[in-house]
């Protein structure tokens, strides 16, 4: 298990024209730094002193990089420096860790368009709802025989029939063998 199981990072799509793709370890590096970065302020210990590790901040060491990819702690050394020198991160590299800095954090992980995101999200979803509905209303059209799809996936064994006002649920196999 790793330093954080669960949530996301974002990762635009433009990262595809960035020279950071050229080279698979540089990526590696790169992207192990996003993915374990914090992304809330905490206390930790460094260099005997207490730090407040603040978001897009990271404590760890080249050693526990170069596990977790199975590369060599002089790939990892050579990559965090290209990063310190293309100005994506800042590193204080010490015997007992390394404390790095993603510059422009709020850039790449910032939460101002979070809301923005969820809310598209939820409207793509609910019009690719309806749109469904819409499809399969049409396709099942015919003589007597109406769908009436209250919730899309939540009830996928049942399908709803009318019949002069009265609803009646009808498992999908017995409708499929009356066909």
């Amino acid at each position: 298990m790793g330093r954080f199981d669960g949530g996301w990072v974002k990762l635009h799509r433009k990262i595809n024209h960035s020279d950071i793709v050229h080279n698979p370890n540089c990526f590696l590096v790169w992207s192990w730094l996003l993915m374990n970065a914090n992304y809330e302020e905490s206390k930790a210990m460094f260099c005997g002193g207490q730090v407040v590790v603040k978001p897009g901040m990271i404590l760890f060491g080249i050693k526990e990089i170069a596990d977790h990819w199975k590369i060599s702690r002089s790939t990892v050394h050579k990559w965090l420096h290209y990063l310190e020198l293309s100005e994506r991160i800042s590193i204080e590299v010490r015997t007992h860790g390394c404390l790095a800095t993603i510059l422009n954090w709020e850039t790449y992980q910032g939460s101002d368009d979070d809301d923005r995101t969820t809310c598209k999200h939820d409207a793509n979803a609910m019009r690719d709802a309806q749109q469904l509905r819409d499809a399969l209303d049409e396709k099942l059209k015919g003589p007597g025989r109406f769908l009436d799809v209250v919730s899309v996936g939540l009830q996928p064994d049942l399908e709803t029939k009318r019949d002069e006002n009265k609803l009646e649920e009808i498992p999908v196999d017995a409708v499929n063998s009356r066909r």
